[in-house]
């Protein structure tokens, strides 16, 4: 499984944030520093999860076991965002 950000969305960054707008919805999203990382690895080209995981263990002091199941539930649970193929 692939993931990739939607071609829809809008990104600004602010200060070590970044601000989506999804017009779709017309909501406005708030990511911190480390999901800001993760979109802006995803955002041209599509990953797979452990592609995500082991860019984030390369930035991160956290075990990889620990930083896919972070990373797999910001994917899901941001399906306006992020995309699966």
């Amino acid at each position: 499984m692939k993931f990739t950000v939607q071609k829809e969305i809008f990104d600004i960054d602010l200060e070590d944030k970044k601000i989506l707008l999804d017009p779709n919805s017309g909501r406005y999203i708030e990511l911190n520093s480390t999901a800001a990382k993760i979109f802006e690895f995803v955002k041209n080209d599509e990953k797979t999860l452990e592609q995500i995981t082991n860019f984030i263990c390369e930035n991160y002091d956290i075990s990889s076991e620990e930083a896919s199941k972070e990373i797999d539930s910001l994917l899901k649970k941001s399906p306006n965002i992020f995309s699966c193929s």
